[in-house]
């Protein structure tokens, strides 16, 4: 499967210096996201994949989103965050689209949670124009409680244009109080878009997971949960 439009592969620069990104050390620290989840999405938007959050709150809204953007490199920045994107006054995925003048027929509930690389939003059409969202954050009471990938327009090997529902990469799991975590379904093709092989890609995500989970004060007694994931 081929992308109509090719994403950047990653500059060959260091990361950038998190000593500037007090404000989402403090998102990290309250649960906002995981250091997994944030560690994927920055590869994704360092990438060029666009981000959108969602979020009724809109001042936090784009307070995640200011967070997240801080974390690319100066080059990557500006003034009014460039990144493509942007802050949307939703709840779901499906309000999103529907603000966004992007959901064509069905009824498409609830997509907060779903199966591994399935966003919930297959029981209606999701118009072209709007197939470049990319990374969509839902956020409710200051946490990310879904997080989506709204795939491209893509062309199979038989030169066929493929549409294909977006998947879910991670949804807050309130029984157990942390995220559960379904971009593992799709890994090939995360490294695709971002224009890396997938042990590259791996590599990179578990070292900025591992980056961004330092940020985070330890409790007393915590073990690394990450690293026992590996």
């Amino acid at each position: 499967m081929k992308l109509l439009r090719q994403t950047p592969a990653l500059a060959a620069h260091p990361m950038s210096d998190l000593t500037s990104t007090s404000a989402l050390a403090e998102q990290l620290a309250e649960g906002a996201l995981d250091p997994d989840l944030l560690a994927l999405v920055w590869i994704l938007a360092e990438s060029g994949v666009p981000l959108t959050v969602a979020a009724m709150d809109t001042t936090a809204g784009r307070d995640l989103r200011s967070g997240i953007c801080a974390l690319l490199p100066t080059e990557h920045r500006a003034a009014d965050l460039a990144l493509a994107g942007g802050t949307v006054a939703a709840g779901s995925l499906e309000d999103v689209l529907r603000v966004l003048g992007g959901w064509g027929h069905g009824d498409p509930g609830d997509s907060d949670h779903g199966d591994p690389g399935h966003g919930g939003a297959a029981d209606g059409e999701i118009a072209d124009e709007v197939r470049d969202l990319g990374i969509v954050l839902i956020l409710r009471d200051r946490r990310v409680v879904a997080a989506h990938y709204v795939r491209p327009v893509e062309r199979d090997a038989a030169g066929h244009l493929q549409r294909r529902p977006p998947a879910l990469l991670a949804a807050w799991n309130a029984e157990a109080h942390e995220p559960d975590h379904f971009y593992w379904a799709i890994t090939d093709e995360l490294a695709t878009r971002a224009g890396m092989e997938r042990d590259e890609f791996e590599a990179e995500h578990r070292r900025r997971r591992e980056r961004l989970s330092n940020m985070v004060p330890r409790q007393p007694g915590a073990g690394n949960d990450a690293d026992a994931r590996n």
